[in-house]
């Protein structure tokens, strides 16, 4: 059964045949692929965009409204959800320029000449995805641009690729030999053109070609779906299946580990020239493990130094004396070139200290539990004893960064003082000097604030009942004041550790979604080679 929708006459309209398409897909869909729903947004009028950096490859859908290129938004969607890749769709949001009236705001986003805010827009997110995409999985994105052309002669899929002259031979292009080969299939007509150094049109397709000397290398693909024959509700998820899995095994890497070569040198030669390409590869490594945003990419980032530039010797690395040194210098400029997410100088430094601490106190779980900053200020100590001393009184008496601070310059002005005892002269005299006070009476506001302290901290670790109406209330300058401020500070100490707690928590979620993503596509390219021996 084909559907035939006409371009909305309002809001009430458009939600009526948006609803009508939901449904009709729905239905399309097997018990096991109900979840599909579930894992798609499927947010009409909207500009959605999806990131996932284990796959190289991003579907990018200009249209998908009534009248334009009906459903190719949801195959953009459906076919990055299934190999794990990313999207970019404009989900009926706008339509293009048509002269029939109707519901809807109009933009061609197809068309980068176009005067209005919304395709610059457009292409600007376009832009930031194929920067991620190349700085995550460090290769040239494979952009797919998707139409539908209901009026051209079919119905058939024509899949076109552009390549320039002087890449075409290169083994770059072998993508493009592994794309022709997955794309035979005997449930469409497919049509396959290559296209080399294509004239300027007003297309995204045409527009990335000749953005490429800008934006960096990109591999350029476009998708008419020609005739509505071809793409229904019904075989929306067909088409995605189809589409999704050719492309995925045309973006697999002939090499898939990208991890540098181990050094061949022994740790006694010195390298004569640095090595351009390793800086460069050690430059985006970093500013990746910079972007994570997570306390351990300081530690990550200084074994990674250690291991490249280091020959993986600890020794080397307390020395200061790095095997590579001449490249390490280079990546030093490289990276005070660059923006966004670059580590500094003395970061990276910080980070190799910071490396060899974790080596010389892996055993020593006290040093484990520091915060990140007290780890860092440690970096000025030079003796491991003395570190060690340091380590315990920071974890027995609690010192904020402030007193580690003053700590560390009075070791420094006098180099024999040893750690200061458990109670020195001045808690001792306020000790005295409390013992022989007598108790006064508390004030009705003093009452208020150790009954509220004592709820919370109570409640500090159990965000259920943490933030139940009864305690919430309390939530505000006025009452927080009537607590001591002692133990103010020890609930904020304790918020900060909780809240640290979650964060952490969420990061490692997150790093597990993305390596289930991971799993999912490689899932994908197994399930290609299969079905290819099948073939045959």
């Amino acid at each position: 059964m084909q559907h035939s929708y006409a371009i909305p006459k309002d809001k009430a309209s458009f939600e009526r045949a948006v609803q009508e398409i939901r449904e009709a897909f729905f239905q399309n869909l097997s018990s096991g692929e109900h979840g599909l729903m579930e894992n798609l947004p499927f947010p009409e009028s909207q500009i959605y965009r999806r990131i996932n950096a284990a796959c190289p490859v991003l579907w990018v859908a200009p249209h998908g409204y009534f009248g334009d290129a009906l459903h190719t938004d949801y195959v953009g969607m459906v076919a990055a959800e299934m190999m794990a890749g990313s999207c970019l769709v404009n989900n009926k949001k706008f339509r293009c320029p048509l002269p029939e009236p109707g519901y809807g705001e109009i933009a061609n986003l197809n068309d980068p000449d176009d005067s209005g805010p919304h395709a610059h827009t457009f292409i600007k997110k376009l832009f930031s995805a194929i920067s991620i995409i190349r700085l995550k999985t460090n290769q040239s994105p494979y952009l797919v641009f998707l139409l539908n052309l209901p009026k051209a002669s079919g119905p058939k899929i024509e899949i076109s690729v552009a390549t320039s002259d002087e890449n075409h031979d290169k083994d770059d292009s072998t993508w493009i030999s592994r794309l022709r080969q997955s794309i035979a299939s005997d449930d469409f007509d497919i049509s396959f053109i290559e296209k080399r150094l294509p004239q300027y049109e007003r297309t995204l397709f045409s527009h990335l070609f000749q953005k490429q000397t800008d934006i960096g290398p990109v591999r350029l693909i476009q998708i008419c779906l020609n005739c509505n024959e071809i793409l229904s509700t019904e075989t929306i998820l067909s088409v995605s299946i189809y589409l999704s899995r050719a492309l995925s095994y045309a973006s697999q890497q002939e090499v898939i580990s990208k991890n540098i070569a181990p050094l061949e040198q022994t740790s006694d030669l010195i390298e004569q020239e640095p090595d351009m390409r390793l800086v460069e590869q050690a430059g985006i490594k970093l500013t990746e493990i910079i972007s994570r945003h997570y306390e351990n990419a300081m530690i990550e980032a200084g074994n990674y130094l250690i291991q490249i530039f280091f020959d993986n010797d600890i020794e080397r690395a307390r020395k200061k004396k790095p095997v590579k040194e001449k490249s390490l210098y280079q990546l030093i400029l490289y990276l005070q070139q660059q923006h966004n997410h670059a580590p500094s100088k003395s970061w990276l430094y910080n980070a190799v200290n910071l490396s060899v601490d974790q080596s010389d106190f892996k055993t020593f779980h006290t040093y484990g539990k520091l915060l990140l900053s007290h780890k860092v200020l440690l970096l000025q100590i030079d003796s491991k004893e003395l570190k060690k001393n340091l380590i315990q009184e920071i974890a027995e008496k609690k010192l904020t960064i402030s007193e580690l601070k003053d700590r560390i310059y009075q070791m420094k002005k006098d180099p024999h003082l040893v750690p200061l005892p458990e109670e020195d002269h001045t808690s001792k005299r306020k000790k005295m000097i409390s013992e022989n006070k007598f108790p006064r009476l508390l004030k009705k506001s003093e009452k208020t604030g150790v009954i509220l302290s004592k709820k919370l901290l109570q409640a500090v670790d159990q965000p259920d009942q943490l933030f139940k109406t009864d305690i919430r209330q309390h939530f505000n300058q006025q009452t927080l004041a009537d607590i001591s401020s002692g133990k103010r500070r020890q609930l904020l100490r304790k918020l900060q550790k909780k809240h640290t707690e979650i964060r952490s928590g969420i990061k490692q979620l997150k790093m597990t979604i993305q390596e289930h993503e991971n799993y999912l596509h490689q899932y994908q390219n197994l399930m290609v080679e299969m079905e290819n021996t099948l073939k045959k």
